[in-house]
């Protein structure tokens, strides 16, 4: 049972005292369903600037109603992972990582609080996360991560919304914060009793903070947080949050292309996660003979016109570099790496762009120029279009020995969206 007193707080226009929230826990029952659904409210309450709707205020909170009432909860501290070799963050900093879910919840911490079967999850389908609601109150993933110097944005695709609503007393919702060390959020909110910048309801009803953006392309929905306000080199925890508040258990959300823009041309993806024997290497290609990844990244623009775009190649062996782009990606082991590129059905779809000898150190550049490389491979001017995405990665020997013993090896791909 739900207690009177926590039915009539959901049900006021005003949030009730945090004293009188926190008597009334005390009288509700240690059955699991009961005491979640009593936390619920009691967050609920605090939160909500109306009645009906859902909102999960923290991390922090949640932890501390649950836990106390005996029931285990699995939510992650704000942890920063590792550095990679060449990461230019702060000391115990790292960057942002798979959002694209090539390398399947790499990076990434999936939770959900404790269930009678089903449980709450979060897998990665067809390279999309899909949250399964199950019968947990709250199924999360999350991200630690330093902001990077020149941050502009952080975006992701709301690719499909599958709430159930056979069940009417709580409505499910999907939210998202980016919290501090505190767990206060470092960006605006949609309220000033909430923590999360962006929050979608059961009912398909939309709240945002001021500082973000929605648009609609289709049936995705793309969500823009402005992080220009953001300190550089905060470390920040990323939590998307489906609440699953009634009775009702098939609740499902998909998102996909989760962003932090820092205003360079391209971002990574198909890290060197689940590499060929073993030798990984997060945040560039699978590691080589030299202990480490090589890397590719970007710098330039992604101007058409000004074709000022270079590819710029680290840390791998000193040998030649061959650098391939195209339009159709993937991420499947191949030789000592994971090849993030492969044919299509139109000759542009995988185009060889030149070869370079790396110096000693394992560094090359290619660009500027990289569009007109790509009409010369195509045999056509204008292959590039506005708007069109394209993919690049570098194919590199690894000679006389290499980890897996296939001699050659890939830096990580990147993407680029190119304009006018």
């Amino acid at each position: 049972m739900i207690p009177p007193v926590l039915l009539a707080a959901l049900m006021a226009a005003s949030p009730l005292p945090s004293t009188s929230i926190r008597a009334s826990l005390q009288v509700a029952t240690d059955d699991s369903a009961d005491v979640a659904s009593a936390t619920y409210l009691q967050r609920h309450a605090r939160t909500t600037p109306g009645p009906g709707v859902s909102s999960v205020p923290s991390a922090t909170l949640h932890a501390a109603a649950l836990g106390t009432r005996g029931i285990p909860v699995q939510l992650p501290a704000i942890a920063a992972r590792p550095l990679t070799p060449g990461t230019a963050m702060g000391v115990g900093c790292a960057a942002f990582s798979n959002g694209t879910f090539f390398n399947a919840l790499h990076a990434w911490t999936a939770t959900s609080s404790a269930a009678a079967p089903p449980a709450g999850a979060v897998t990665v389908q067809s390279g999309v996360a899909v949250f399964e609601e199950g019968r947990s109150f709250l199924t999360s993933l999350t991200q630690s991560f330093c902001i990077p110097a020149g941050a502009r944005e952080l975006r992701f695709d709301l690719v499909a919304l599958g709430f159930d609503t056979s069940a009417a007393f709580l409505p499910d919702a999907f939210e998202v914060s980016l919290l501090d060390a505190s767990f206060r959020s470092v960006v605006p909110t949609w309220s000033s009793a909430a923590t999360s910048f962006f929050n979608v309801q059961e009912s398909g009803t939309q709240l945002f903070g001021s500082n973000v953006t929605v648009t609609q392309i289709g049936t995705s929905t793309t969500v823009a947080v402005d992080l220009t306000g953001v300190t550089a080199g905060e470390l920040v925890l990323l939590t998307f949050d489906l609440i699953g508040a009634d009775a009702d258990f098939a609740s499902t959300v998909s998102i996909d292309e989760v962003v932090v823009d820092d205003g360079g041309p391209g971002y990574v993806y198909c890290e060197g996660v689940s590499c060929p024997c073993g030798n990984d290497s997060p945040g560039s290609g699978c590691a080589s003979s030299l202990g480490h990844g090589g890397r590719l990244g970007a710098s330039g623009t992604t101007s058409i016109v000004a074709d000022d775009l270079v590819l710029e190649v680290r840390d791998i062996t000193a040998s030649f570099a061959l650098l391939f782009g195209g339009t159709v990606e993937a991420c499947v082991p191949t030789g000592d790496g994971l090849l993030g590129l492969q044919p299509g059905i139109l000759p542009i779809d995988l185009l060889r762009l030149g070869l370079q000898q790396a110096s000693a150190s394992g560094a090359v550049d290619f660009g500027p120029g990289i569009v007109a490389r790509i009409d010369q491979a195509a045999g056509a001017a204008g292959t590039v279009i506005a708007g069109s995405t394209w993919s690049f990665q570098v194919a590199y020997r690894d000679a006389p020995a290499s980890p897996c013993g296939n001699l050659f090896n890939y830096t990580n791909p990147i993407r680029v969206t190119f304009t006018n």
